[in-house]
């Protein structure tokens, strides 16, 4: 039995009474790749068992804690790019990676080529450094009501070696900041869209230990943000300008709904790969 096998059965026994045998395998490879084996290239080889040892029962503690994996290893993985991940920024999904995906596959279909592009709520930044890697003449700045997201957003950008440009601003108070002095070609957005309401009903691991800001929208109005941010675009957007949404796979409707209220044109609701309705896109 190798060193790896012996201490993954530690890892197993100690997570089998609350994870699946799937969802165990998926948090060992992310510790072993994430944790373990950059330890061996540090020269942990020479390193006594009992050190590596240790590594694994920490992560273990910290999982049976209800901490994600995520901010355990410090990576997630986010369009085919590894990113930083902590607890200063919510955890990127698989959903927001589609989102990024059909906002770039328009851009890099467009003919014009430098483009303007605001993500709003950046968090670790993962959207625009991914936009700004995947097609450099882009403009993209990412704002945020966090500083301490910004600062994980900064980071990496910084190892993915692209320039972005990072504000700290509140788009609930754009009349009011830096934002009312620019113009977009588009704005990418996963804002906040989950109500109050729903909180006792979400997984522990996420309302404990990812940022409430990131996920919650008074329960009066669950569209604050979307609203908010088609206003701001009907001010800011330039003539035939885009907007790229992430919905709650039930407000997307109302979204869709109310950016056709608002005038906006070729309003269209994108389902994700599990046939959910989760992104809207539309036209100024």
């Amino acid at each position: 039995m190798t060193v790896f096998q012996e201490l993954y059965q530690f890892f197993e026994a100690g997570l089998k009474d609350i994870l699946t045998t799937r969802e165990i395998q998926d948090c060992w490879r992310a510790v072993k790749e994430d944790l373990l084996l950059p330890l061996q290239a540090d020269g942990a080889a020479a390193k006594e068992y009992n050190t590596i040892l240790k590594t694994v029962k920490e992560a273990v503690q910290q999982i049976q804690s209800g901490t994600p994996i995520q901010y355990i290893t410090k990576t997630v993985y986010f369009y085919g790019l590894q990113f930083r991940s902590d607890k200063r920024a919510l955890i990127p999904r698989p959903e927001t990676e589609e989102l990024t995906h059909w906002a770039l596959q328009d851009i890099q279909s467009s003919t014009e080529r430098s483009m303007s592009i605001l993500d709003v709520g950046t968090g670790s930044g993962c959207i625009p450094i991914v936009l700004k890697k995947k097609h450099p003449p882009l403009k993209v700045s990412g704002i945020d009501i966090s500083r301490e997201a910004l600062s994980l957003a900064a980071e990496n950008a910084k190892v993915h070696k692209v320039d972005i440009d990072l504000m700290e601003a509140n788009i609930l108070e754009w009349e009011k900041n830096l934002l009312r002095q620019h113009e977009w070609d588009i704005i990418v957005s996963n804002p906040p869209y989950i109500p109050y309401s729903e909180r006792d009903r979400m997984d522990a691991s996420v309302i404990y230990h990812e940022p409430s800001a990131a996920l919650f929208v008074p329960d009066h109005d669950p569209l604050l943000f979307y609203k908010t941010i088609m206003a701001y675009g009907k001010e800011h957007l330039k003539k035939g300008g885009r907007i790229y949404f992430e919905c709650n796979e039930f407000n997307a409707s109302e979204v869709r709904q109310h950016a056709i209220e608002l005038g906006y044109q070729k309003v269209s609701v994108k389902k994700d790969l599990q046939g959910k309705q989760r992104m809207v896109r539309m036209e100024l």
